[in-house]
């Protein structure tokens, strides 16, 4: 049986999202305008 996992950010990650790679954080800011249900918008912290 094959599992699809979602990663998100870590708990440290969402306490200060300066830990997240810069690459990420623009990426999940370009897909909440595109796909708001997208993954990769887990990422998206204000």
């Amino acid at each position: 049986m094959k599992t699809d996992f979602v990663y998100g950010p870590t708990f440290a990650e969402m306490r200060d999202p300066s830990r997240l790679k810069p690459e990420v954080r623009k990426q999940a800011l370009e897909m909440k305008r595109k796909d708001p249900l997208y993954p990769l918008n887990l990422f998206e912290i204000t």
